[in-house]
């Protein structure tokens, strides 16, 4: 079977660099098919029968799937459904891991055989659905403000749902971590969260510290309380660097109530005191 060749040049607006449209109705003589930009498929409605080359899988509401350039892929209805097709150029996608990631994490996008269908709780859902819709209320003559917009939709996208399966080291079983826990990572970020640690996590989550334990051995490979510790020390090192604030204040701050095993974490992690530390690299 020949496989179809779409080009962005055929519909990508090159002033906004992205495509978007909702389909209800799928051409299977377009399929197999494959183009030179970068597209996200999300399923809405019904059942979406995808493809990589031959793996064929079947996708409820709330899929969430990224196709590269060079991929080979097939999509069908086998039943009313529904989907929403965002486009983008090469050149938006690149420019995006060049300053957010690195060549590294871009590279190792590219070499995967392809990238595994991500699937979105029903508020995630329906949440993204709400900022594609929210697009159509641009004029269509403001061009610069539709290319801001979708690209700030392709970042969120990308670090949200797929960043993680395109750096290898976090990669177990391509099982993606339950909403519970990535809604529990992403709120630990604030300070006052981080300081209280594993009590915060407990509250918050409401899961046992034995759920919470198992859960991050297997989706990230370490303990809770490891990662809350490099947060930590990360704080601390920013803090040394970007502040004139004293040590032991921003130590405190981020819920070491140890001194010792603070200053232990520290100098295995920056192979200096914090004091040597914040000499030798705030000119820097």
């Amino acid at each position: 079977m020949s496989v179809n060749m779409i080009s962005a040049i055929q519909f990508i607006d090159p002033e906004t660099e992205n495509h978007y449209a909702y389909h209800t109705v799928i051409d299977t003589r377009q399929f197999p098919q494959i183009h030179d930009f970068y597209e996200i498929t999300l399923v809405t409605d019904g059942t979406l029968s995808f493809s990589f080359e031959d793996q064929a899988m079947d996708m409820p509401v709330g899929s969430l799937i990224f196709v590269r350039p060079g991929d080979i892929h097939s999509k069908a209805f086998p039943r009313p459904s529904g989907h929403i097709n965002l486009a983008f150029a090469p050149e938006a996608v690149i420019n995006l891991f060049e300053y957010l990631y690195d060549k590294k994490t871009y590279s190792f996008m590219l070499n995967r055989s392809h990238c595994p269908p991500i699937l979105l709780s029903g508020s995630e859902c329906q949440l993204l659905q709400q900022k594609i819709r929210s697009l159509s209320l641009i004029p269509p003559d403001k061009k610069s403000e539709a290319r801001i917009r979708l690209r700030l939709l392709l970042a969120e996208l990308i670090n949200s749902y797929f960043i993680e399966f395109f750096h290898q080291e976090a990669i177990s079983n391509n099982v993606r971590p339950p909403l519970w826990l990535r809604q529990a990572l992403d709120e630990i970020q604030k300070l006052d969260n981080l300081s209280e640690g594993m009590d915060f996590l407990r509250e918050y989550s409401g899961k046992t510290t034995e759920h919470i334990c198992r859960s991050f051995r297997k989706y990230y490979h370490t303990t809770p309380s490891a990662y809350i510790n490099t947060r930590r020390l990360n704080y601390v090192a920013n803090m040394l660097l970007h502040s004139d604030r004293e040590i032991l204040d921003i130590v405190y701050e981020t819920g070491f109530q140890n001194i010792s095993y603070f200053y232990q974490l520290f100098r295995h992690t920056f192979h200096d005191s914090p004091r040597r530390f914040r000499e030798k690299n705030r000119g820097n």
